[in-house]
């Protein structure tokens, strides 16, 4: 146990904390912009509106790599004067939602295409607003979908490393970078610790 004893207390708590703020926010974003992508692709009248579930499932196509790369750049570069956000935990929430809107959008899709529009009509047609239709109708038929959805996203977050390797610093690091960290300085029993309190965290 003496791998876990020398842990440094104060890392070991902000890494969890970062984490759990990661896989809190991220699922809970993406999945809220994923259904309203859904309804404005499958069920409004916009003109063009499979350009958004055009650009919601681009980022599945770009390497991660490149994405955290980019987002560097960009964050370091372009908003660096306007919104300081490299070096924050809110850079990761921003590139990880956008990294995993494409699971999202998927997943809410399957589920709004399986409510038939006559369910809506008729809850207009009872005096419904376009928002009585999605709290009364929509939302507690996705429910299922979206909470697999939220987990699924939840789950990846909680084990993504190529992100954070570019993007994290000294403030913002995720539980999957610090393991990363120990490894490469061959702090090998150090890492296994964190790799254990990981998977301990997991289990729930």
């Amino acid at each position: 146990f003496n791998n876990f004893t020398s842990l440094p207390g104060d890392l070991v708590f902000s890494v969890i904390q970062n984490t759990g703020i990661l896989m809190i926010l991220v699922p809970t974003i993406t999945v809220a912009l994923s259904l309203g992508i859904s309804w404005v692709v499958l069920r409004s009248k916009v003109p063009g509106r499979s350009i958004f579930d055009f650009f919601a499932f681009l980022p599945h196509t770009i390497p991660s790599i490149v994405f955290s790369v980019a987002a560097w750049l960009l964050a370091l570069f372009v908003l660096s004067d306007f919104i300081p956000i490299y070096g924050t935990i809110w850079i990761l929430v921003l590139v990880y939602v956008i990294a995993r809107l494409s699971y999202g959008t998927r997943m809410t899709n399957t589920g709004m295409i399986q409510i038939h529009k006559e369910l809506e009509e008729s809850a207009r047609m009872s005096g419904a607003s376009s928002g009585g239709v999605m709290r009364g109708v929509v939302i507690p038929l996705l429910t299922p979908a979206m909470m697999y959805a939220w987990i699924w996203i939840a789950l990846l977050t909680y084990r993504e490393l190529t992100l954070p390797v570019v993007l994290s610093t000294g403030d913002n690091q995720p539980l999957s970078m610090v393991v990363w960290s120990l490894v490469l300085t061959s702090e090998y029993g150090h890492a296994s610790s964190v790799a254990v309190i990981m998977m301990a965290l997991m289990i729930p």
